[in-house]
């Protein structure tokens, strides 16, 4: 359906999907997003906070300018706004495969895209605002004793294992994809990413092993969470291959 987002930039139509078209509070929701935030380092997402502070609003802008016709029209407009094959939806969609395979996520109500062609702010999710989550990054260099930095590895090793065995990975696997609950002391997944792994499981094993020396973590934690999925993934759990 059809929504129009207002911005301190001005007022976009979206069109929506995933989200309830009786449900008012987020039509509501949608008309006054008063705060910008800095939630990101990468320069093309943007997030914006509902005047009532309960919905976070992440904007994913285009890759290419008008003037780069040829990738314009054929990542920007085609592949966005014509095949819905854009960093929202995919992320929405990633969101939905973890809540399923029983791992906490931002809750989220629904992914869109420009219907302007020169409205740069080209896709966006809306998901809660977690107002009592720190991101994973923030933790790690606030809480930096040894149990801290130990218990943060194995939950993200637990997770990974965990989500292995249905068959997925996290194709981007940073501090800053996961939030920390500082009331439960536990993990929720935000900005995810995940993809198939291969079928066989030597493969898989060997997928994820080489994912951990490569993956975008704090050097210390890094050399724990490895240990720590290497332990379960390869001694503990058998992961079944896919049909």
């Amino acid at each position: 359906m059809l929504r129009s987002i207002t911005l301190p930039e001005g007022t976009f139509w979206y069109a929506m999907s995933g989200m309830d078209a009786h449900d008012i509070v987020l039509h509501e929701v949608f008309q006054q997003p008063k705060q910008r935030l800095s939630l990101s380092h990468n320069p093309r997402t943007r997030f914006y906070l509902s005047a009532d502070r309960t919905h976070l609003f992440k904007f994913v802008l285009d890759k290419h300018r008008p003037a780069q016709f040829a990738h314009w029209l054929g990542r920007d407009m085609i592949d966005k706004r014509v095949r819905c094959q854009h960093d929202s939806r995919k992320e929405y969609d990633s969101n939905r495969i973890l809540e399923r395979e029983g791992h906490a996520t931002v809750p989220t109500f629904g992914y869109g895209v420009a219907l302007n062609p020169l409205n740069s702010l080209g896709s966006v999710h809306v998901m809660a605002w977690l107002p009592h989550c720190i991101s994973g990054q923030e933790f790690h260099d606030s809480h930096t004793t040894e149990a801290d930095h130990e218990w943060l590895a194995t939950t993200l090793a637990n997770s990974v294992s965990t989500l292995a065995q249905s068959g997925y990975y996290h194709d981007d696997l940073t501090l800053g994809n996961v939030m920390i609950d500082t009331q439960r002391m536990s993990f929720v997944w935000v900005d995810t990413r995940v993809k198939r792994l291969p079928k066989e499981e030597s493969a898989r094993k060997a997928w994820l092993i080489a994912q951990a020396e490569e993956t975008c973590l704090p050097e210390d934690l890094r050399m724990r969470y490895r240990q720590q999925l290497i332990q379960k993934i390869v001694f503990e759990a058998k992961l079944p291959s896919v049909a």
